[in-house]
């Protein structure tokens, strides 16, 4: 289906049908590593930072493979929520009010409800910093369409159906009528306001001073414009989505917006959402039939070239991409996905994605904070932390989650003892897509993307005894001679006992046999002296006639 669809080619533009025509491949040869290798022990013998590993094999005359490639992954490690719609607060004692839309503001955020609140939410504290109820300041009930911040103006503008709310820094709200129109998408660059509508793109000017905008011009009038984003070095490049693909327009110094020169026209059609990183990436969502499809171009706007990268079938019901440098968040119902983009699909079949779940989402962003003078007043949760990180607003709360980006690498291990002693042998090669020579390169080229990196090396691995199971079995000998120590000492105490006990029992019968002998003489000694009695025995008891 997709190849139908890009059948169709502009003029005013070349795609480049086969990109590896444009590949170069620059060599990285490592020296040749060696590894003494313990069994049980995970080594890394590799690791690749910035970048990512387009294919690998290791090949050895081996037939046990110890090592592995893993490819670099990401994973989202926690997350924050922060309550907005609160059943106790005095605002919001209608249980059926709810989150609408979002705008961020980078260092806050500003959410539209179903009962028409304004709550402004600081991204750095994490708190509530103020709420204005909007029905005052609209005569008639209308629906809330869409909105925008003007960095360059510091003004909010909120687009209704016949009004346009104006907010300034002071929280000032100004209304002003407008022609009634659905609005699909809004952004703000170089003093002008671009409304994405079903009847074209409308140009306002801003004026500062006013608190207003003024009608300029409608460009390509009377055509659905789904989506729109905003490129060049000031915003001065236009990129709108309609049913035929993506065109592109450039504001030239009399703010006249003009078809781009080189490249004006990217003919995808069934597109429902899409977005661009540095006029080079640019990502879209279409739906030809009932499944989504992500298309990842690549595109040269000085050159008037492009070319798609990969496509790939969504699993997920996505219904908006947004993009940075290096991923896309596509955004569906409860389901979403964080995707890597820019890897060429002529060096690679890995298509990294990484679903997050948030019901009933209203937005999704990437979120990076900057401190500046509020380092004093931001909330814990960022500490060590302040990158790497996306928001999510749901219909009650707003969630933000961190996550962790993990190299590429090559790991080796084993646990077979039988190895111990033996060498293994393997040659490694990888596709990379960044490497030191890439970043050096000056040629002028079709696309970076189409630069990588062809790394080689080779691995001597001998594989050792553990050094821990060594200690253990040392320390297991030396309890063994210990305990065997202390049984043969226990043995020979114990039969030491065993023969003083026995030589103590002859000593004692020795001694009651001589006991019994000295008895005996003792009783004849006693018979012989029972004759003689003592001249005095009879008077022992008389008083002498002297002692009268």
């Amino acid at each position: 289906m997709i190849i139908l669809l890009l059948g169709i080619l502009n003029v005013q533009g070349n795609i480049i049908k086969k990109p590896n025509d444009y590949a170069i491949i620059l060599n990285q040869t490592q020296e040749i590593k060696h590894y003494d290798l313990e069994i049980n022990e995970e080594a890394i013998l590799f690791q690749y930072p910035n970048g990512s590993i387009l294919k690998s094999t290791i090949t050895s005359d081996n037939k046990t493979s110890l090592c592995q490639v893993t490819h670099d992954y990401i994973q989202i490690t926690t997350n924050l929520s922060k309550q907005i719609i609160k059943q106790d607060q005095e605002m919001y004692t209608n249980l059926s009010d709810q989150i609408l839309a979002a705008i961020n503001k980078k260092t806050t955020i500003v959410f539209i409800t179903e009962q028409n609140n304004y709550v402004e939410f600081d991204l750095i504290s994490l708190d509530i910093k103020n709420t204005i109820g909007l029905n005052q300041y609209i005569l008639e009930k209308q629906s809330y369409k869409s909105g925008i911040y003007s960095i360059e103006t510091n003004l909010t503008f909120l687009f209704y159906a016949k009004v346009v709310l104006i907010l300034d820094e002071t929280d000032t709200v100004v209304t002003q009528n407008i022609n009634q129109m659905e609005s699909n998408k809004i952004l703000s660059s170089l003093g002008q306001l671009y409304v994405a509508t079903n009847k074209g793109l409308i140009v306002y000017e801003i004026d500062r001073n006013n608190k207003s905008i003024i009608y300029k011009k409608t460009i390509e009038e009377k055509q659905n414009i789904i989506d729109i984003s905003l490129g060049g070095e000031n915003g001065e490049i236009l990129y709108l989505l309609q049913y035929d693909g993506i065109h592109i327009y450039q504001m030239t110094n009399d703010t006249q917006f003009n078809q781009h020169q080189n490249l004006s026209h990217i003919p995808i059609e069934y597109g429902i959402s899409f977005d661009q990183n540095n006029d080079q990436s640019l990502n879209i969502l279409v739906r030809p039939q009932k499944h989504v499809i992500f298309i990842d171009i690549e595109i040269n706007l000085d050159k008037g070239t492009w070319f798609i990268e990969s496509q790939h079938n969504i699993k997920i019901n996505a219904k908006e991409v947004y993009i940075n440098d290096r991923y896309a968040i596509l955004k569906g119902v409860d389901t979403h996905n964080i995707i890597r983009h820019s890897l060429p699909n002529i060096f690679t079949r890995i298509f990294n994605n990484y679903p997050f779940m948030l019901s009933n989402t209203v937005l999704l962003g990437f979120h990076e904070v900057n401190i500046g003078e509020k380092e004093d007043t931001i909330h814990n949760w960022y500490k060590n932390q302040t990158k790497n990180m996306l928001f999510g607003v749901d219909t009650n709360q707003i969630v933000l989650y961190k996550w962790q980006s993990f190299d590429g690498q090559i790991i080796c291990k084993t646990d077979d003892v039988q190895q111990i002693g033996q060498m293994f042998i393997y040659d490694v090669q990888a596709t990379l897509s960044e490497c030191n020579e890439k970043s050096e390169y000056k040629d002028d080229v079709v696309s970076k993307d189409l630069i990588v990196c062809e790394f080689q090396t080779k691995l001597y691995i001998k594989i050792l005894e553990d050094h821990l199971s060594y200690q253990q079995n040392i320390l297991v000998i030396i309890c063994i001679a210990l305990g065997g120590a202390l049984v043969f000492s226990i043995l020979i105490f114990v039969c030491y006992r065993k023969k003083t006990q026995s030589q103590l029992y002859i000593y004692q019968e020795q001694i009651k046999q001589y006991e019994k002998f000295q008895g005996e003489i003792n009783s004849d000694s006693h018979g012989t002296r029972q004759g003689t009695r003592h001249p005095n025995e009879d008077n022992k008891f008389k008083i002498d006639v002297d002692d009268q």
